[in-house]
């Protein structure tokens, strides 16, 4: 039996299944098949690739992964400036709730609000897996020296939790006079949803180094359309 070891450069095929701690499944080889990837070329989350590092063909590795090390620190993330007329007239929009909207790709965004006025709301953009422990499951099927690795490799997309997975998509807005429009409601961690199904790697990335100036939030249409229902506060989850 091979005794090498995962190792930035060998290209490894896993089984997997990713999920939220407590909640649904978020990628698995069940679903989409084992994963062929070259360790370290930035296909996995980091956290993920550094728990992985060492394994040998055959071994078998659960665990954890904390919110913390699913996406970039928050402070680093893009700001996004919402006029306040777009939020319900009733909602109790303040410094440190959360909303969650949909981008101008169908993607959707969680808002923590970070500065109020009576004009415009100032709110943070969030990936989906924000704030949530995910858990996971290995079994490494092969390892090989990249050097030797003959065959084509294929990756079956999605892949489990790549570093796409927390990625906001941002695009530059056209219009500069267009209104942001939220398809939104608050969320409370305990109800927030992962889609999972059919969404593509580039889903899962944050981009944070783009300014938030580029942040786009789904299409302009008057305040009158905007579909927004009552809002409520988000539980904060205790460090």
């Amino acid at each position: 039996m091979s005794t090498m070891k995962i190792a930035p450069g060998n290209v490894v095929r896993i089984e997997y299944e990713i999920r939220i701690k407590g909640g649904d499944v978020i990628e698995s080889s069940a679903k989409a098949g084992p994963l062929t990837y070259t360790h370290g070329d930035g296909t996995l989350l980091p956290a993920l690739e550094k728990r992985l590092d060492g394994l040998k063909a055959g071994e078998k590795l659960e665990g954890e992964i904390p919110s913390s090390e699913v996406i970039p620190p928050e402070d680093t993330l893009p700001i996004r400036e919402i006029p306040r007329r777009e939020f319900p007239g009733k909602a109790d929009v303040k410094v440190g709730s959360m909303f969650e909207a949909q981008t101008a790709t169908g993607g959707t965004i969680n808002l923590r609000i970070i500065e109020v006025d009576d004009e415009v709301i100032k709110a943070r953009l969030l990936p989906p897996l924000a704030g949530k422990d995910l858990e996971f499951k290995v079994r490494v099927m092969r390892i090989e020296d990249p050097v030797n690795h003959l065959v084509s490799v294929v990756t079956k997309p999605p892949p489990p939790l790549p570093a796409r997975a927390v990625k906001i998509e941002l695009e530059i807005d056209p219009d500069p006079d267009s209104e942001a429009k939220l398809e939104a409601v608050p969320v409370r961690k305990s109800e927030a949803k992962v889609e999972t199904a059919s969404k593509a790697p580039s889903a899962l990335k944050v981009e944070a180094e783009k300014p938030a100036s580029e942040a786009k939030v789904e299409a302009a249409k008057p305040a009158s359309e905007a579909k927004v229902e009552a809002a409520k506060p988000v539980e904060t989850k205790a460090d």
